[in-house]
């Protein structure tokens, strides 16, 4: 393959920073992470609505055996998630749920200068501005592509 025609682009983007600021961003996918003392946390992986080429991370802590403060916290801040992303409830019963919905929070850089999500203990959540919806080209079949084939 030629990648030539992609070396400008890959290069722009790879320039490009994310400041900090009040961003949109979509829920992409979690994970169950953990660590020391009992530490589980909701792993979630958020895109930059207006800005595609980047993905933030953010932790949620859910269980942890020595710190009842750090639950609360991270309970907190899952439920304001939860509540922004459109489940007035709070929590829906799988965090798959919530994939694909958007929210707004505030993206500051960290101690080690990475840009990273302040959900201000649970308060930083909020509706998105946009309400641009993505369009997902529809499925195509087997017999759609084989005849699109140029060999």
């Amino acid at each position: 393959m030629d990648l030539s025609k992609y070396k400008a682009q890959a290069e722009s983007s790879i320039l490009e920073e994310l400041e900090p600021g009040t961003y949109d961003f979509e829920y992409v996918s979690d994970e169950e992470i953990q660590g020391k003392n009992g530490w589980v946390a909701l792993k979630v992986l958020f895109r930059v609505v207006d800005k595609p080429n980047f993905m933030i991370g953010h932790a949620f802590t859910v269980d942890h055996d020595t710190s009842e403060g750090a639950i609360n916290l991270g309970l907190s801040s899952l439920h304001g998630l939860a509540l922004a992303c459109g489940f007035p409830d709070g929590f829906p019963d799988d965090s798959s749920a919530m994939v694909g919905s958007r929210v707004r929070a505030h993206a500051v850089k960290d101690a080690k200068g990475y840009i990273a999500i302040d959900d201000m203990k649970g308060k930083g959540w909020s509706a998105p501005k946009s309400t641009k919806e993505v369009k997902v080209d529809e499925p195509v079949s087997n017999s759609q592509v084989e005849e699109n084939i140029p060999f």
